[in-house]
């Protein structure tokens, strides 16, 4: 029982960073092109 919540803690923890990664990415993707936008005009 414990070693399964361990692996669940550990398994929600990769989770919140693939997620937050993501996020992260498609934020750079927003930003490149609003960047490319601004500067086109």
């Amino acid at each position: 029982m414990k070693m399964r919540n361990k692996e669940e803690i550990l398994f929600s923890a990769a989770e919140n960073e693939f997620r937050e990664s993501l996020r992260a990415f498609h934020a750079g993707v927003d930003g490149y092109r609003l960047d490319s936008i601004t500067s086109s005009s």
